[in-house]
């Protein structure tokens, strides 16, 4: 029991340690929230170079490295000065005034509903199929193993000669999947020092957690007041498939959802702070999203152009985007794009297919899936009345806020994401196709909807944030 403790929250402790050393606020929550999954990344990091150090995989060692990893902070010269912009809702209450009443109360009902997934993933066994059949059996043999043996591509694992000792997986593709997943389960399994099918699911109730208070952390920055911003986490977090990826722990698809989540409220909190720290958490979550799962290429990629973006002045952004229009359009009509990028790979786009590096090649072809969408969107008791809320939420930031526009950079991550989202589904059949058996889409449109939901409160409710004096050093 101790072991599992140590291994469910000292990644916690460590990420949450540097961030409060080094980022310029007072706001623990977002602190905590953000310092879970920046923990974690850390921990599968760690076990990726102690094994590339040639060093067995066991937890007391690897827990004393992380330790150390979350005291190096405390030699840091200096403290980071805190700030915190005027908040509504800061003011002295009585702890029965109706809005800490609203605030306990929505408090209490996310606790509910976390405790609840928590025992149920004691109770559960390993039922999902992402788990057992590409994620689990990657981290049981390692566990088995004390070492992150090599997984290869089943055809070449068939050759077998010159890959004697390395594994591979029933799923033709899994072999290639992000190992940071497995890692998460690796590291909770060597904390059991047994493997437990349900216990090693604990960290998928941790990051529902985590990005509940990263998102109350940041709607507070944002000018939210508490009680609201709690409410909002509340729906957030009661959305009916964010609870399913919560219960059925083993999927990577949460993981990959909350860390462009938190690079997006990074993003926008540094269009009005200008803090180098709010800028490198940006970055950091855009990039981790190529760690975690495939399509990760994809989101953090739009995220990266997004601050990219961001980073220039908008007059030079408007030339780059008529530059790069007119390019596009030229070597379209000239037959297509065919480049390769030195050290990523092929980027082929063209009227017969796409390749793109990492994600492979796919052919291109016209499917009207529109039906599927409007009956997972608006239909199906997956997201409630998410879309419902969503569409309105925009419509009336449209016509009460449209000043936000001046800040593109959140917008474009928007509009491409959801355009590269039809693309993927409209365009290519294979995709298509598991559009119409529903075996892709839902998991898909979870990647992007905690991002829709703090882009709409972003735009509709916070305010801009006008950071108060720093105090005298």
């Amino acid at each position: 029991m101790t072991g599992l403790l140590v291994s469910l929250f000292l990644p916690w402790i460590a990420g949450s340690t540097w961030l409060w050393r080094t980022w310029r606020t007072a706001n623990l929550p977002a602190v905590l929230g953000y310092g879970y999954l920046l923990g974690i990344l850390v921990t599968t990091a760690l076990i990726r170079l102690w094994h590339f150090a040639g060093l067995e995989l066991e937890f007391w060692p690897l827990a004393a490295g992380l330790a150390l990893v979350a005291a190096l902070p405390l030699l840091l010269p200096g403290r980071t000065a805190r700030e915190e912009p005027p908040r509504p809702g800061n003011g002295p209450s009585h702890w029965w005034s109706a809005e800490n009443l609203v605030f306990a109360f929505f408090l209490f009902l996310i606790a509910l509903r976390l405790g609840s997934i928590l025992l149920d993933n004691i109770y559960r066994p390993l039922f999902s199929w992402d788990a057992w059949m590409n994620f689990a059996p990657k981290a049981r043999v390692w566990f088995e193993l004390g070492e992150l043996t090599p997984y290869t591509s089943p055809k070449d694992w068939l050759r077998g000669a010159s890959l004697e000792g390395a594994f591979t997986l029933g799923n033709w593709q899994a072999w290639d999947y992000p190992v940071t997943v497995p890692l998460v389960m690796l590291w909770t399994a060597l904390g059991l020092d047994a493997w437990h099918d349900d216990l090693i699911k604990f960290p998928w109730v941790f990051v529902g957690a985590a990005l509940g208070l990263a998102v109350y952390g940041q709607f507070r920055h944002f000018g939210i007041s508490r009680h609201t911003a709690m409410v909002l986490v509340y729906l957030l977090l009661s959305i009916p498939y964010v609870n399913v990826h919560m219960v059925l722990g083993g999927y990577a698809d949460l993981w990959l959802a909350t860390a462009l989540s938190l690079g997006l409220l990074s993003l926008m909190r540094w269009t009005t702070t200008q803090h180098q720290t709010d800028l490198a958490l940006a970055l950091l979550f855009a990039v981790s999203c190529f760690a975690i799962k495939k399509p990760g290429v994809i989101w953090g990629g739009l995220l990266l152009a997004s601050i990219g973006l961001a980073l220039v002045p908008r007059r030079i952004t408007l030339v780059l985007a008529g530059f790069f229009a007119i390019t596009a359009t030229a070597l379209w009509i000239a037959g297509g794009i065919d480049i390769n990028l030195p050290a990523i790979g092929r980027l082929r786009i063209d009227a017969g297919g796409i390749a793109l590096p990492y994600l492979g090649q796919q052919p291109l072809g016209f499917t009207n899936v529109s039906t599927v969408f409007v009956d997972s969107l608006f239909l199906s008791p997956n997201w409630h009345l998410f879309w419902y809320a969503l569409v309105v939420a925009l419509m009336l930031a449209l016509t009460t806020r449209p000043a936000r526009l001046r800040q593109p950079a959140p917008f474009f991550f928007t509009v491409t994401s959801v355009v590269a989202i039809l693309f993927i589904f409209f365009m290519i059949p294979r995709y298509s196709k598991e559009a119409l058996e529903l075996t892709t889409l839902n998991r898909a449109l979870l990647h992007l909807v905690p991002s829709l939901f703090v882009f709409a409160i972003w735009w509709l409710w916070a305010r801009p944030a006008e950071p108060a004096p720093l105090p005298e050093p």
